[in-house]
């Protein structure tokens, strides 16, 4: 089997992406997918001065808000082996509560599936077909 290089930076000893190279994928495909999204970081681009502000990031935001032709989609990104936060949870909780769809994705099929279905049916599904996501 022949790997590139990119490829191979992007796996980690058991074969598992970080968040942040898993974060990349999943907003290369939404951005394929024409979907607006927002990603929370340290800084925000303004769209009135065209400059960088600095933004309070809550612990436990999701990492991706995304908008669907289904609703609103949020989405926590977690290796196969991370575990949500104590605000994670609380957030998740809350959301969830609210009527929010919200999802722990642990890999990029999972998350590439839940948005193909997303944009196929034109709803979020109650749950996805993962027995990681917990």
């Amino acid at each position: 089997m022949n790997i590139t290089q990119q490829q191979f930076k992007a796996l980690k000893g058991d074969g598992v992406q970080s968040e942040k190279e898993l974060q990349g994928l999943c907003e290369e495909y939404l951005q394929t997918k024409r979907l607006p999204y927002i990603h929370l970081d340290k800084y925000v681009r303004c769209n009135f001065c065209h400059r960088w502000h600095p933004v309070k990031n809550d612990k436990g935001f999701a990492d991706l808000d995304i908008k669907t032709p289904g609703g609103n989609l949020l989405v926590e990104l977690k290796t196969k082996k991370g575990r949500l936060s104590p605000a994670q949870k609380y957030f998740k909780a809350e959301m969830e509560r609210m009527g929010y769809s919200y999802f722990v994705i642990r890999d990029f099929d999972a998350f590439k599936n839940l948005i193909d279905t997303v944009i196929s049916t034109r709803s979020i599904p109650k749950e996805i077909d993962d027995k990681t996501n917990a």
